[in-house]
């Protein structure tokens, strides 16, 4: 092999041994013609190349970093310093494709950056099927959207960035991640960070242009709030199989945003996981669920009042302010049979302990009731903070016992468990 140079031995061979080791690299070419001629790696079945690239190392490639198409690759990229180092990025990267490509964290230092960072997603719009992009905070001066590119093949996305400190502006950056949507015009499945909603389906064409079946809302710092769900109303009726929301924290408007959007997609969805943030204020109404076949509950405690439609008002959709009166008229009581005649999978808990009545608006005390008995669920969880310990010591409260009665066909080995613990 050629020899290397000091600049080439110091920075190329400390990038290699970086990348060279992880088990899913396919191949690569490197950009030095004495390493191409005497380094050739070949990984079969290896699918992930994770790249870091340090700012003051860039200036050492003189030619792009050539990979096999098929890669999933996660770039790292950004200044770590203030200022940024000015480098002419255009010499690090250019005419890079891959069909699933994971950005974490994108840092936005200044236009180059943004360039840059756009020329990756760009050359490779047409074969790109799965994005995944985490922004770290940028301040770019923008007038317009940059998303005049379709991406036509992407059905995966995930877009998340954090929420502002307090008192940074809020809307900073909205023009970047405005339209973003009518991008994807294939896109399926979508997880957001809910900072993101407000601007995501601010736009009629984004909203006309969705054909969005997953959707998927992850744990953040900040509970989803009022203003933030409301959006999602704006999502076609009938669309969503599978949602996911994390941590909501609402008083009686998010709550009636809620019921608005699981009424909407009741009839389709059949995935739903719903988590409900500690300091969550009010009571929660569940419309039927006729396809529903797995579904996920939790709160971080267990004070909150739980309703179910009646039958006689399934159609009912509550007004902006829901009050407990109307509940308790148009709701009642649960009816396994009527809201979750499809129901295989059933996992529910608190890190806390649950109050009596939000136990009973799930697991009723008379399981001779053939309403209260579900006998679809073929598995079935119920966890508070310190039910594993009691099932390891055999010592259960007796509210236990009569689970595995209200869901006789379930034999995972909670159940199991549960039905050795029992008197």
């Amino acid at each position: 092999m050629a020899e290397l140079t000091p600049a080439l031995n110091r920075d190329v061979v400390h990038r290699i041994s970086k990348f060279l080791p992880v088990s899913d690299l396919l191949s690569c070419r490197l950009v030095d013609t004495a390493w191409n001629s005497g380094v050739l790696p070949e990984f079969r079945k290896r699918s992930t190349l994770y790249l870091t690239c340090q700012e003051l190392s860039r200036h050492h490639f003189t030619e792009t970093m050539s990979f096999y198409q098929l890669h999933n690759v996660s770039i790292k990229f950004g200044s770590d310093s203030d200022p940024a180092q000015n480098i002419n990025y255009a010499l690090f990267l250019k005419t890079l494709q891959f069909r699933r490509l994971s950005l974490n964290p994108i840092r936005i230092g200044g236009q180059a950056e943004l360039d840059l960072f756009l020329g990756i997603l760009f050359g490779s719009r047409e074969m790109l099927e799965e994005l995944s992009m985490d922004f770290d905070p940028f301040k770019v001066s923008m007038e317009e959207s940059p998303w005049s590119h379709k991406f036509p093949k992407v059905t995966r996305l995930s877009l998340s960035r954090p929420n502002p400190a307090e008192g940074e502006d809020k809307s900073e950056n909205d023009t970047f991640f405005t339209g973003i949507l009518t991008a994807f015009p294939a896109l399926k499945n979508l997880t957001v960070s809910g900072n993101l909603l407000r601007v995501l389906f601010s736009s009629k064409d984004s909203i006309n242009a969705s054909i969005i079946t997953q959707l998927t809302l992850p744990c953040s710092s900040a509970p989803l709030t009022q203003d933030e769900l409301h959006p999602l109303l704006q999502l076609p009726t009938g669309h969503l199989s599978k949602l996911t929301i994390n941590s909501i924290l609402s008083p009686d408007r998010a709550m009636s945003d809620l019921y608005i959007l699981l009424f909407r997609h009741a009839s389709t969805l059949r995935v739903l996981s719903l988590q409900i943030h500690a300091q969550f204020a009010g009571f929660l109404l569940f419309p039927r669920f006729p396809a529903l076949k797995k579904f996920s509950f939790s709160m971080q405690h267990g004070d909150v009042e739980i309703y179910f439609v009646k039958p006689a008002f399934s159609t009912a959709t509550p007004g902006r302010q829901v009050g407990l009166i109307l509940a308790k008229n148009y709701y009642g009581g649960i009816d396994y049979r009527y809201h979750f005649p499809k129901l295989e999978s059933f996992q529910c808990g608190s890190c806390g302990t649950w109050s009596a009545t939000c136990f009973k608006a799930w697991f009723p005390y008379d399981f001779r009731n053939p309403a209260y008995v579900c006998k679809t669920v073929k598995y079935f969880e119920f966890e508070e903070h310190d039910t594993k310990a009691r099932l390891r010591e055999g010592k259960i409260s007796d509210k236990y016992t009569r689970l595995p009665r209200l869901f006789p066909n379930a034999g995972n080995e909670y159940v199991q468990l549960i039905k050795k613990c029992s008197p």
